[in-house]
């Protein structure tokens, strides 16, 4: 079963900021709605682009960059790149200026959402502290049976591609939606 560890706070504020943002998109669009759908193609694209790779970065920041227990490896997937190290590889996990969790050949893997942050240090880093301590529980259940196992470290990329392309077409329509409203 695989277990997610993430900052449910700076998935809040993500959302909130990608909202804002929108709103003044759509606001933009209803003030120049007739000249957006007169505009040619590449005018059309621009709007659509930038809000949703805008959302897309947002939410690969906040939301898909994490820190996942499963079988038997401790996977960290940051903004472009995902490691899945197997529990034996764990030597130490701390939650000192973030989640850092230490591998045996030395390699400090850290999630982004997971770092230190003024209001998270104000608090006590309450959600960094909870996941340094559910991998350390996760690895020392799991350490024996990884090794049984074997298995390396694995590097990969993760884009999240399926999410761009959403995000650019929601909002594309959005605006297409938008702007032909308010020429109405």
């Amino acid at each position: 079963m695989k277990k997610r560890l993430g900052n449910p706070y700076s998935l809040a504020f993500a959302v909130v900021a990608c909202t804002a943002l929108s709103l003044l998109a759509a606001l933009a669009m209803m003030a120049e709605g007739d000249k957006w759908l007169e505009a040619d193609w590449s005018g059309k694209l621009i709007a659509p682009i930038v809000i949703g790779a805008v959302w897309w970065w947002s939410l690969k920041m906040a939301w898909l960059s994490r820190v996942e227990l499963e079988d038997g490896c401790v996977v960290v997937r940051n903004f472009l790149k995902r490691v899945a190290a197997p529990a034996y590889m764990v030597s130490r996990v701390s939650a000192h200026d973030g989640v850092r969790i230490i591998l045996s050949d030395k390699q400090v893997l850290w999630c982004m959402p997971l770092t230190s942050s003024l209001i998270g240090d104000i608090f006590g880093n309450k959600v960094n502290l909870r996941c340094a301590e559910e991998v350390e529980r996760y690895v020392k259940t799991n350490r024996r049976e990884s090794r049984k196992r074997g298995g390396e470290k694995e590097i990969s990329l993760d884009l999240n591609l399926g999410v761009l392309l959403f995000a650019i077409t929601f909002s594309g329509a959005s605006c297409w939606v938008i702007a032909t409203l308010s020429t109405l």
